[in-house]
């Protein structure tokens, strides 16, 4: 599962509340919006996440902070919560710059520990605000070179389905539309 910015926000959210049905997510620019009590989902399954972030994003802020609307958990504690749910060991960072641009950018990585076919990956961009694409996937204002899809794609591909009991059909429907609920 793939998404930009909410659509980010909704993968996570997809991958804690179907986790049976998603084997994984490589996002850009997002991060879970939701406390885990809120799950109302079946039992959630470790689920490989990918995600990029420019650390100067403004939209939805790589460090955690604090608005009138919102409460940021932050990139790094999102990731970190994610790999706690997996039972993994604490992350690595490796630093890299690209081949072509000579831009850098950061994995931190949790493999180590994680639950069967899980793992977890933030990619963090110095200088990038929330539109994370190379010119070749983004119409918009170059903020990178770093070649973000294929980076995520590369790591969230090897991950399967495995050994997931398949959904069970609801006893009955549902009378009404679950309830939404905005952090705040």
């Amino acid at each position: 599962m793939a998404g930009h910015s909410n659509g980010c926000k909704f993968s996570q959210r997809m991958a804690l509340e179907a986790s049976d049905l998603v084997a994984g997510v490589a996002c850009h620019s997002g991060y879970l919006m939701m406390d885990l009590d809120e799950n109302e989902g079946p039992p959630y399954s470790p689920v490989a996440i990918a995600e990029v972030h420019g650390m100067d994003d403004t939209a939805v802020p790589y460090p955690p902070s604090v608005t009138p609307q919102y409460d940021y958990a932050g990139a790094r504690p999102n990731m970190r919560m994610w790999a706690d749910l997996a039972g993994c060991e604490p992350a690595t960072d490796t630093n890299y710059s690209d081949v072509d641009s000579g831009e850098p950018y950061t994995f931190t990585e949790y493999s180590a520990g994680c639950a069967a076919s899980t793992g977890y990956l933030l990619v963090s961009l110095p200088g990038v605000g929330h539109e994370p694409y190379p010119p070749s996937l983004y119409p918009g204002p170059v903020e990178t070179h770093v070649p973000t899809t294929q980076l995520v794609w590369n790591f969230v591909k090897q991950f399967r389905l495995v050994d997931r009991p398949p959904r069970s059909p609801p006893s009955s429907p549902p009378t009404s539309p679950p309830a939404y609920h905005h952090p705040v």
